[in-house]
């Protein structure tokens, strides 16, 4: 099972839990509410069937571990310490990561996450969110997917949107970022202020 259909499963379980809701609220036709029933059962064996195997996507093996410590501890669904397993699961810190505790199948060699961690992909705006990071790491006051927000030294902050995600690119940016000495020079420039 690849990471997409583990996805699209997810989605697919997501539309149907709706889909229940939905005809059971209106009182649809029974047939409607076999067949999310039924489609309930299929999803339900594919997910055993993936957790007995001991993998299948890494939402079946996180979900296989979390329910593990549930049932061992007689815990309820919302119990906090189930959050905390949840996030230890993605601390990717070796011997903190319950991840590679579990021996799940990696994506992604060590090697090449450990250079990601450091060399923002040029195709996309991270490529302009790593490299401000890099040149300008003090003047950085926020980074979140669709904008940072700069301390250019000014009165105020001042806040870059980036709403397309491939814009950002070392095609779009990368010779104008080499090329300030500043971050408020950068700025400027972005904005179409003369520099």
């Amino acid at each position: 099972l690849t990471a997409r259909m583990s996805r699209n499963l997810q989605k697919f379980w997501i539309f149907l839990n709706q889909a229940k809701a939905k005809a059971k609220a209106r009182q649809r036709a029974k047939a409607k509410a076999f067949a999310c029933a039924l489609a309930a059962s299929i999803i339900r064996i594919i997910i055993a069937a993936l957790t007995i195997a001991g993998g299948g996507g890494d939402w079946v093996t996180k979900r296989h571990i979390v329910d593990g410590y549930r049932e061992r501890h007689d815990l309820a669904p919302d119990d906090l310490r189930l959050v905390a397993i949840d996030l230890q699961y993605h601390d990717l810190r070796p011997g903190r990561s319950l991840f590679a505790r579990v021996g799940a199948e990696t994506l992604v060699d060590s090697i090449d996450a450990q250079e990601a961690m450091t060399t923002p992909p040029d195709g996309t705006r991270a490529y302009f969110r790593g490299r401000c990071l890099e040149r300008w790491p003090d003047r950085i006051v926020a980074a979140n997917w669709d904008s940072m927000v700069f301390d250019a030294g000014g009165d105020s902050l001042r806040r870059v949107p980036m709403m397309e995600p491939t814009r950002g690119s070392r095609a779009h940016v990368a010779t104008l970022i080499e090329d300030c000495d500043d971050i408020a020079e950068l700025l400027d420039r972005l904005s179409g202020r003369p520099g």
